[in-house]
């Protein structure tokens, strides 16, 4: 592998316009005899690497290439990834998902800002997904596609995902404010507001950079029959962020970087709509019988379900450069709080309660990590990486279901001394339980690379963890019952290895032909204690693995002006972490079962076309089938079976963009048109089940134009979804809860204007 050696406060070399180099895109803004600019990540602990050196797919979009696209939020970019889907059920309630390797249980994709760890978890059916930082300064976001097990461990069996911000520079005082504003169909208007400086406060020793911003978008989706409704628009986002960092450099060696960030976000509602012309749930009795949607956007709960998410990042990080190579330590602290809202009124209709309801979980994550690593920068042929890595985790969940008022929202959670009193005779609480976690994890990592010859190099790494769980829970309030229950223990301790390894030939600077075998492995987890103990519940479930192998080339074609990457894999993934029912008690749980079995291919392609013209294509082919029968069953359906597809995963995934920049007396002129094409895909094993739903193929089309002037004001006018497609990201049905689906926003259209100074 080739490390650079950067000057100090230097990441990238070149990294300009452009990057998206997921199977090596990157910048056509320079000449064509100057070609495509290369590409440089820092995701590879090694030492600040070029994409084309590096034996995986690497996804990289840099700062341009995000404000070209006018990408705010995950959604905006994740569609023109190779291998990258998602499961969208709205703001900060992402699953991320890498080559197909989708199932319950934690995040299968790792999910780093800078050197912090913040991949979400979903394990209590909470709504506490991925985050949604806004995309607000960043300097790049990479994309590694296939396991991470060795350098970044747990969760990361799959993919990792990572935002680097810019950080302060020692050029000058700068700075840029941007506006936004753009109108939805079936919505109103949007608005974001954003602004940066960066502050040089002592020459080449101390700098300082602020960023800020505001999000205001209108919802879609009306609520026809809520309490106290109707109501329009019931999914509008609210999002206030910012972020400060310092950059400290008292040497040419030392450099130490100290950042904040919080984000706080207000959702008015469920993102959910119910399919024109499919019946809800309803109760008679209750005086709210079924209803069929008769609309393209309508939510036909009974209930409201405002929920904020506020979140908290403090990272410390400290390198020094010795002759031999880079020290490099972190410390990060995240915190996160999600009050999550839904409507439980089909639930209470189900267990013959007929007195609409709602269910309030809170929760909260707070999760230290830290790591220390040495990367050699020898000149000779032999490199290596060896760090530790700690994370200490603790997790606070709740479940709620309490009536509503007279506004639809929840009454306040009172435990009352006679739990088996329901509905209102019985005051306002139905049910209630909490959970408590606490995760230990330490890991030790390493990596050698050496130079065979000129045209052949090997790369061995592995990584050893152990992990303590322990979790007490408990029922505060249970449903029908004349008492508490708990509090309940529960604990679970594993240890585990995994392995890389590669070979790359690159017979010449602009061809790399590379074979990978790397394992990804996620750490198991605990069951709710008071029910693990029933037949057929383990009170815990194991870590699944997954073995990757993976054959690639990267090249270099017309003197540099077209640029390729692509890859064919298998992946064999054992233990599937699944969920299902306990049929006792009505709750969830987690456990081993089955095997599957994933191939695939990732193709992408960036060329110069002319001077002016850029062109962008990639291509995702998957199939991701189950190798060997499920032995526990959901709702008394869905059980998979061999040769069924793992649910949610599109066989065929497209995108394509056309950008054109042209000189004009006044500035520069800037063109762009994308389509991002997603397959059908089913949201169950079973695809004859009544709850499994067929999400239809689509496209979005994007089109932008840009105006940059020579004073630096950047003005734009776009559209989002010009087409107005209703794509469908995602569904949920089951016997207790009526068809859901979460789909994409209406066509938007806007303006914006960009001062840089």
């Amino acid at each position: 592998m080739t490390i650079i050696k950067e000057p100090r406060h230097t990441t990238t070399r070149k990294l300009g316009s452009a990057a998206i180099l997921a199977v090596s895109v990157a910048s056509a803004t320079q000449s064509l005899a100057q070609g495509l600019e290369e590409v440089v990540v820092t995701a590879s602990k090694m030492g600040a690497s070029s994409v084309q050196d590096l034996a995986n797919i690497v996804s990289v979009l840099g700062a341009d290439e995000l404000k070209t696209r006018g990408a705010f939020e995950f959604t905006e970019f994740a569609g023109s990834v190779p291998g990258l889907q998602f499961q969208d059920l709205g703001p900060g309630d992402k699953e991320f998902i890498i080559r197909g390797v989708n199932s319950s249980g934690p995040s299968t994709v790792g999910f780093y800002f800078d050197e912090a760890v913040i991949t979400g978890s979903n394990a209590q059916d909470g709504g506490g997904r991925n985050p949604d930082i806004k995309l607000i300064d960043l300097e790049r976001i990479e994309v590694l596609n296939g396991p991470q097990g060795t350098q970044y461990g747990a969760n990361s069996m799959s993919g990792l995902i990572r935002y680097v911000p810019a950080k302060p520079n020692f050029d000058g005082l700068s700075g840029e404010i941007a506006i936004d504003l753009s109108d939805t169909d079936e919505g109103s208007d949007n608005q974001l507001y954003s602004g940066v400086i960066n502050v040089p406060l002592i020459d080449n020793v101390l700098a300082a950079r602020a960023v800020a911003w505001r999000v205001d978008n209108s919802g879609w989706i009306d609520q026809s029959r809520a309490i106290g409704g109707p109501y329009e628009d019931v999914n509008d986002e609210e999002t206030n962020g910012g972020r400060l960092m310092l950059r400290y450099t008292p040497t040419d060696r030392l450099s130490i970087d100290a950042s904040y960030l919080r984000q706080e976000t207000e959702a008015g509602g469920s993102s959910r709509y119910t399919p024109k012309g499919v019946t809800s749930f309803g109760s008679v009795d209750a005086g709210f019988p079924p209803i069929t949607a008769s609309s393209d956007y309508e939510n036909t709960d009974i209930t409201r379900s405002p929920w904020d998410d506020e979140m908290d990042l403090f990272s410390l990080t400290a390198s020094y450069r010795f002759d031999s190579g880079l020290l490099t330590a972190t410390a990060n602290q995240f915190n996160r709080d999600i009050h999550f809202n839904f409507d439980s009124s089909p639930i209470l209709f189900f267990f013959g309660v007929p007195v609409p309801g709602i269910t309030s979980q809170p929760q909260s994550r707070e999760i230290f990590s830290g790591e220390i690593r040495f990367a050699s920068t020898f000149d000779g042929p032999l490199q290596f990486l060896v760090g530790a890595f700690m994370q200490r985790e603790d997790t606070e969940f709740a479940v709620n279901v309490v009536t509503v008022n007279e506004n639809g929202l929840a009454d306040p959670f009172i435990p009352g001394p006679n739990n088996n009193a329901l509905g209102p005779d019985g005051g306002t609480t139905f049910f209630g339980r909490y959970v408590s976690g606490d995760l230990e994890q330490n890991a030790y990592f390493g990596e050698i690379s050496y130079d065979i010859n000129d045209d052949l190099e090997l790369t061995v790494g592995g990584r050893y963890f152990d992990s303590t769980l322990e979790s007490t829970e408990g029922t505060l309030h249970d449903f029908g019952s004349a008492a508490a229950l708990g509090p309940f223990s529960n604990k679970d301790d594993e240890d585990k290895f995994t392995g890389k390894v590669s070979l790359s030939y690159r017979p010449t600077d602009t061809l790399n032909i590379y074979g990978t075998v790397s394992q990804g492995f996620r750490v198991g987890g605990l069951n709710q204690a008071d029910i693990s103990f029933t037949e057929n519940v383990p009170p815990s479930y194991g870590a699944d693995e997954l073995i990757n192998y993976e054959l690639g080339v990267k090249s270099q074609l017309a003197g540099g002006r077209v640029s390729l990457q692509g890859a064919i894999y298998q992946i064999v993934w054992e233990d599937m972490q699944v969920q299902t029912l306990d049929v006792q008690s009505g709750i969830p749980f987690i456990t081993n079962a089955g095997e599957s079995e994933i191939n695939g291919l990732e193709f992408n392609v960036n060329a110069t076309v002319t001077e002016a013209l850029d062109l962008q294509f990639g291509l995702t082919l998957v199939d991701a089938e189950l190798t060997e029968d499920q032995p526990f069953v959901d709702e008394g359906e869905d059980r998979g079976f061999v040769g069924d597809s793992i649910p949610n995963i599109p066989d065929v995934q497209g995108f394509a963009a056309l950008t054109y920049t042209t000189p004009l007396s006044m500035g520069e002129l800037k063109l762009r048109g994308d389509v991002t094409y997603r397959g059908e895909a089913d949201t169950r094993f079973d695809t004859a089940s009544q709850f499994n739903r067929e999400l239809d193929a689509y496209s979005l089309v994007n089109l932008r134009a840009s105006l940059t002037l020579s004073n630096d004001i950047e003005l734009t006018v776009y559209g989002k979804n010009v087409t107005n497609e209703q794509a469908e990201f995602d569904a949920i049905a089951s016997v207790q809860d009526p068809l859901a689906v979460v789909g994409s926003r209406p066509r938007t259209l806007g303006i914006g204007i960009r001062k840089n100074f």
